[in-house]
Order: C-alpha cells, then sequence, then structure tokens
C-alpha cells in the first residue's frame, strides 16, 4: 500500500502561507495577503494551489470583507510541523 498522505514539496511562499495560517488561525485570502505583505491576486494564485494539492480548503462566509475564510487542511498542517 502507498501512503497518500506525504506532504508534497513546498517553496518559501506556500510555507510562508501555512505558518500564517498556523500562527494566526484561519482568516480571509485579503487578510492573509495584508499579513504577508503580498498582493493580494499573488496570495489568491498561492491559495487555489495549496487547496488543489489538498493543503488548505477556501470556504464561503459572508462573516469576512472578501466572503471567504482560508482553512489548513490536516495534510497543510503536518506541512508546516515539518518545517519546525
Amino acid at each position: 500500500m502507498v501512503a497518500t498522505s506525504a506532504v508534497p514539496a513546498l517553496n518559501e511562499h506556500e510555507r510562508a502561507v501555512l505558518r500564517v495560517l498556523r500562527d494566526r488561525g484561519p482568516m480571509s485570502p485579503t487578510l492573509l495577503a495584508a499579513r504577508l505583505l503580498r498582493r493580494p491576486a499573488d496570495v489568491l494564485a498561492l491559495l487555489a494551489d495549496l487547496a488543489a494539492r489538498g493543503l488548505l480548503i477556501v470556504l464561503q462566509d459572508p462573516s469576512t470583507i472578501d466572503g471567504q475564510l482560508v482553512i489548513p487542511t490536516v495534510l497543510g498542517k503536518r506541512g508546516v510541523k515539518r518545517l519546525v
């Protein structure tokens, strides 16, 4: 049986996203971009890639400024733990 829960390799920007979510908790993409000091469009592209790889999910949340909430998955949390 092949393990399917291996954490994929992460680049510097992907690690930064997961670290902020680990340290600050779930947040909107706009707030995440501000914490990372990155353009929102750049962060949205990172989020789409990380979500496609199963490292986080982006939920609809009307209570946030942009209507979305970013939450790391178990696999995403493992990726951050591996970096510590």
